[in-house]
């Protein structure tokens, strides 16, 4: 799910993927203000994460990929997405 605006929020949208098991992963460049909304509507804490950096540090591709590979169960210790370009390595997972 990616919201083109955040108000109003998509809860309906996010109860009804919740609802069939769907993971969030929250990816801001702040200190996870969103993430509070997201736990809200998915009425449950352990299927949303987080991915943020603040002080005006770039939020790197390899950094959403190594929560994407956790949260799947993954274990890549060598995850290096530096020769890769953005398009290949990102999954096509935009609802």
């Amino acid at each position: 799910l990616r919201p083109i605006t955040l108000s109003p929020f998509p809860v309906e949208r996010v109860k009804e993927l919740a609802d069939k098991g769907v993971s969030f992963i929250s990816v801001e460049m702040s200190n996870g203000q969103l993430l509070q909304d997201v736990q809200f509507a998915a009425l449950r804490k352990e299927d949303t994460h987080l991915v943020n950096r603040m002080g005006g540090n770039l939020i790197e591709l390899k950094h959403v990929l190594a929560k994407i590979y956790e949260i799947a169960g993954f274990e890549d210790e060598n995850l290096d997405t530096s020769k890769r370009s953005e398009e290949k390595a990102s999954p096509n997972i935009i609802d």
